[in-house]
């Protein structure tokens, strides 16, 4: 029977305002923020058994998100992950730094568990711009006061990923990242937010 299974979209998350304000806090001065600029930060995933990053898709990725960067005046904080190939992170970084954008990088790879600053720059972004093969990192944004905007191309999907996209799209919680956007959009379309929505309902059950 699947009278007490509750779909969620996405995954849950353990982020909010409190654990995000606490690691905003830690990193305060440690991040090179320019707070005269909007922020935008750039979620890098990678390959997995089904998914390949190539690296045609990164320098798409790189021309799309710089372009945007100039057009707004725009600080682009990168963080990578577990999965980013080094050439991923190279030809990011190295087309970024030949453009003249503000930008700083934050390796996964040379950084201390306890010094990784994702949760702080989920706190200062003013953008996000994840690729599409996490659905956690997707799902964690979303789940933010602040515009998301999904980066597809290739290989970098699968089905079950791209199902994902199109509910979000769908759904009004997230923007493509395709070659007609010029600049990133301030308004928010919708909070993602199925932790709450989830422990809710699970609270009403007698």
């Amino acid at each position: 029977s699947f009278t007490n299974v509750i779909r969620s979209i996405g995954a849950l998350t353990k982020i909010n305002k409190s654990v995000v304000d606490y690691e905003m806090k830690k990193f305060k001065g440690k991040l090179q923020i320019d707070s005269k600029k909007k922020k935008i930060v750039l979620l890098l995933g990678g390959d997995s058994k089904k998914t390949t990053f190539d690296l045609k898709s990164a320098l798409i990725l790189a021309k799309r998100v710089t372009k945007i960067a100039l057009n707004i005046d725009a600080q682009l904080l990168i963080l990578n992950s577990r999965r980013t190939s080094q050439n991923i992170s190279d030809i990011l970084t190295n087309y970024v730094e030949k453009s003249g954008v503000d930008y700083r990088f934050f390796d996964y790879k040379k950084i201390a568990k306890e010094e990784n600053p994702y949760l702080a720059l989920i706190g200062v972004a003013d953008y996000f711009i994840v690729t599409g093969d996490s659905v956690s990192m997707i799902s964690e944004v979303c789940s933010t006061p602040r515009p998301v905007y999904i980066f597809d191309n290739a290989k970098i999907s699968s089905k079950k990923h791209k199902k994902f996209h199109k509910s979000l799209l769908l759904g009004n919680y997230v923007r493509e990242l395709n070659e007609t956007v010029k600049i990133l959009e301030d308004k928010k379309t919708k909070t993602l937010d199925e932790t709450r929505r989830i422990a809710k309902i699970i609270s009403q059950v007698p």
